[in-house]
This record gives C-alpha cells, sequence and structure tokens, in this order.
C-alpha cells in the first residue's frame, strides 16, 4: 500500500510540476496536452482556413472591380452618343505602359462665365458640363455651361461629366478623363509630329461618362 500510495503521489507532482514549468514559460497548458488551444493542430488549421478565405475573397473583389471597370466601358461605347471635340496631342511616350497622346481639349479651359452653379466653383468639385453643336461646325461640339448638378439635354445636346482642376476668376479648368489615348506602339511621336489629328470622336454615355474612340482622320472600328 505504501508503495502505490507513493507512485501516485509521484504522478501527481509530475503533472503538477508539467504545469507549473508550462505557466511560468507563458506556454498554454493546452499546448503539450493536444487540447483545443492555440497552439494544437486544429487551430492551426482554423487559421490556414482563414486565410486561404481571405485570400479568395480579396482575389474575388479584385476580379469585380476590374470586370465592372471594363463592362463599363463597353457600356459607353454601347450606349453613348458619338460627338467630335478639338484638341491638340502632346506628351507622346509612357515608358511603362506604351505609346500615348496626352489631349488638351478645348472644352477644358472654360470661361468662369459659363458656371451655372452658386458661388464659386470648388476645386476638384465633380461638375457637368453641357455640349451642344458649334454655330460655326456642327460637327464640332462646344461648351454651353457647366452645372454642379446634371441639367437636362436637349436634341443634339449632350451632358459630359468631369472635374475641375483648378479655377479664378476668369477661368476654370476641368479634366474629364479623356486626356490619355492610347497608340499602337511606335506611332505615338509620329502622330504628335503631326498635329493635324486635332479632332477626336468620343462617345458620352446619357450619365455622363465618356471614352475617346480615336481620331477624326482614323478609320472607325
Amino acid at each position: 500500500m505504501t508503495d502505490k500510495k507513493r507512485i501516485d503521489g509521484n504522478d501527481g507532482s509530475s503533472s503538477n510540476s508539467n504545469e507549473t514549468m508550462r505557466r511560468s514559460y507563458g506556454l498554454p497548458i493546452d499546448a503539450v496536452s493536444g487540447g483545443g488551444g492555440t497552439g494544437s493542430p486544429a487551430a492551426g488549421e482554423r487559421r490556414r482556413k482563414r486565410r486561404t478565405l481571405l485570400l479568395v475573397l480579396l482575389a474575388a473583389a479584385q476580379v469585380l472591380f476590374l470586370s465592372g471597370l471594363l463592362v463599363t466601358n463597353y457600356a459607353v461605347g454601347w450606349f453613348g452618343k458619338e460627338i467630335q471635340l478639338k484638341t491638340a496631342p502632346i506628351d507622346p511616350r509612357d515608358l511603362f505602359y506604351g505609346d500615348y497622346v496626352v489631349l488638351n481639349y478645348e472644352i477644358s479651359r472654360l470661361p468662369s462665365g459659363l458656371w451655372k452653379g452658386e458661388g464659386e466653383p470648388d476645386r476638384q468639385k465633380t461638375v457637368y458640363v453641357l455640349l451642344r453643336p458649334s454655330a460655326a461646325s456642327p460637327e464640332i461640339y462646344e461648351a454651353a455651361g457647366v452645372y454642379p448638378d446634371k441639367p437636362a439635354a436637349a436634341g443634339d445636346e449632350v451632358v459630359i461629366k468631369g472635374r475641375i482642376d483648378y479655377s479664378w476668376d476668369r477661368e476654370i479648368n476641368l479634366r474629364y478623363g479623356l486626356e490619355r489615348f492610347y497608340v499602337p506602339e511606335g506611332t505615338g511621336k509620329e502622330i504628335e509630329e503631326q498635329r493635324a489629328l486635332s479632332t477626336v470622336r468620343v462617345s458620352v454615355a446619357p450619365w455622363g461618362q465618356a471614352r475617346v474612340n480615336g481620331f477624326v482622320d482614323e478609320q472607325k472600328p
């Protein structure tokens, strides 16, 4: 009986000693015993699954975002009305993305008198520009007004959405997301030097978004 009690006592002391050592080193008690603690295989598997799920969701969000941009761009071509805008190409080369031309439009710099809102136009504010055929050249569209909210368009008029780059007493400078147009590699410098292709074809969607289709002198796709 004495030997049995001694053995039982030693077992209990050993267990308590192990728990004490684990606590002294900051280790979870279940880490060694194989329970459901943070260091157990089951817990590690759960963490791996959560990381995998997070990566899958992140990749799916990126795919959806890029798909949305692509669909929106095509939608402008499907539902938009094509007009012509006067422009002058500059800066023919982008070392990272290939050849492109930067376009400055006549409607990018407008007299402040065309502002139809209250007070002064705010920098970086989203605005809508009403365009209508020019009296001198009906195929070319020109600005008739800059509005803080989307105005109604009548007849051949269209409304294009832009953003105020900056403004002062006499002038409003705007950007439309049409300022960069990519061309076949190796042709950017040639286009820039010609300077004859100063009119571009632009599709403007009913909601105001626009895209460049090409130069007027080019054959339509």
